[in-house]
């Protein structure tokens, strides 16, 4: 029996995040996160900024993660100042997303924050490869 709880939102199939070992956290600035707890990265990252997509997650097996939001961003605006509160989310496996391929998102990163983890982006690119992920981009001849 699979640890991983299977539901459906929106139409799409998702797993919960039972069993994960890693989350990835790319930004648009190139950067890569790495977290062993999905508290950590969720509280790293402001719902707003998720939800606008200055971040997306992975897992290490390069599965896209989709944040599931309980409480929703709210944005206003009280005369000429604009106001934000962001919402909570937690991440739900969504391979169906259509976020970048992993490969892409590793292709285009460009700095590894520290973390216990990983001392080098090269590093983070074995241990995905080892676990299936797909960390280069597929060849255009076939």
């Amino acid at each position: 029996m699979s640890d991983a709880k299977e539901g459906v939102k929106d139409g799409r199939k998702r797993k919960s995040l039972a069993g994960l070992t890693m989350i990835l956290a790319f930004t648009e600035d190139g950067s890569v996160f790495v977290f062993t707890k999905q508290e950590d990265a969720c509280r790293e990252f402001e719902g707003i900024d998720v939800e606008n997509g200055v971040v997306t997650f992975y897992d290490d097996a390069g599965t896209p993660l989709r944040p599931d939001f309980i409480e929703p961003n709210q944005q206003g605006r009280s005369f000429f100042i604009r106001w934000v509160v962001s919402g909570k989310y937690r991440l739900v496996r969504d391979p169906y997303t259509e976020q970048d391929p992993f490969w892409l998102a590793l292709h285009e990163s460009s700095h590894l924050e520290p973390n216990s983890e990983f001392e080098i982006l090269d590093d983070l690119k074995r241990h995905v490869a080892a676990k299936g992920a797909v960390v280069d981009p597929p060849d255009s001849s076939d």
